[in-house]
């Protein structure tokens, strides 16, 4: 079970790459077919009932509110007003960001993987030495 754990850290880092992927591009497919379809207003009472329950104090932080305000105007203003694209955008972003936070998380845990090889390698090497 914990014999060969280098390996088995960077395969674990290869198949959380792999979910984080696949996770945003369906997050990110969603977003784009809601938009697209009547499903839109259902999207936007979802977002803001789970934001109300799961992060009650950004509901209640006024700078957070704010901060989400601004951001949406800027979103209308510079799209002109259509939810449509604002939320293919969105989805664009989900999907590109998504899956580049996803990589670059499984690149630090399979670094730490192949630290992990190295030093197994070195213990072996330092105790045949000895020998």
């Amino acid at each position: 079970m914990f014999s060969n754990i280098g390996n088995k850290i960077k395969g674990l880092a290869v198949f959380l790459c792999f979910i984080g992927i696949f996770s945003s591009l369906l997050a990110g497919g969603y977003i784009i077919y809601c938009a697209f379809s009547s499903r839109l207003p259902n999207l936007l009472q979802s977002l803001s009932q789970y934001l109300s329950q799961y992060l009650p104090y950004l509901a209640s932080d006024e700078a957070a509110n704010l901060t989400l305000y601004y951001f949406s105007t800027f979103l209308v203003n510079a799209i002109g007003n259509k939810p449509e694209l604002s939320l293919m955008i969105t989805g664009l972003l989900v999907i590109v960001i998504g899956s580049i936070l996803s990589w670059l998380g499984s690149l630090v845990l399979y670094g730490f993987g192949q630290l992990v090889d190295n030093s197994d390698i070195i213990r072996k090497q330092l105790s045949n030495k000895t020998r």
